[in-house]
């Protein structure tokens, strides 16, 4: 996989990972008895699971990297000597999650800009090259998510108090680090 795929090592291992995960839930049955219901009940199964460190049931994101993985598994497998006649190139698609779980798991997240971000980009706003004249050296904020971050702090934020006091520690945490007494 890594070779012929050029897949990366974190990506072969999350492979292995979910490859071993079936496997268990399987109790490592011979990949030559698969059927395509055992796809669906492991996909039952894994939904059920719960995060090692969270505690929590597996994001709809883990279940669609999982599934997908042993999706692309048996797809390929079902091409192997062996296996042909007895793995359905189709049985695979029984790894799918249902469309609506793969909006959830494949949307892209915007994350809230950090509290040092929207000040450089309000200060590069303004004009200034630096902020202190812009916080002495956390690298440029790019064009396009500067008005990003100025159209988002058009927004009204709810519990503004909260929000300054956080935002004028953290700006005078970054004067420290910089040197700055005050």
């Amino acid at each position: 996989m890594k070779e012929a795929k050029r897949h990366s090592e974190p990506t072969v291992d999350a492979a292995a990972k979910a490859l071993n995960r079936f496997e268990v839930y399987a109790k490592y049955r011979d990949f030559k008895k698969f059927h395509f219901e055992q796809a669906i009940a492991f996909k039952r199964h894994l939904a059920e699971q719960k995060g090692q460190q969270s505690g929590k049931k597996l994001s709809k994101a883990t279940l669609y990297a999982t599934l997908t993985k042993l999706k692309r598994f048996f797809h390929w497998l079902a091409w192997q000597p062996g296996y042909k006649s007895r793995i359905q190139y189709s049985d695979a698609e029984y790894f799918n999650l249902s469309d609506k779980d793969t909006r959830v798991a494949t949307a892209k997240r915007h994350q809230k800009a950090l509290t040092m971000e929207q000040f450089k980009a309000w200060s590069q706003n303004l004009g200034h090259e630096k902020v202190l004249t812009t916080f002495l050296s956390y690298g440029e904020v790019a064009c396009q998510r500067q008005g990003e971050i100025i159209r988002d702090l058009a927004t009204p934020q709810k519990n503004m108090k909260t929000d300054a006091k956080k935002i004028t520690a953290e700006f005078l945490r970054g004067l420290r680090r910089a040197g700055v007494d005050v």
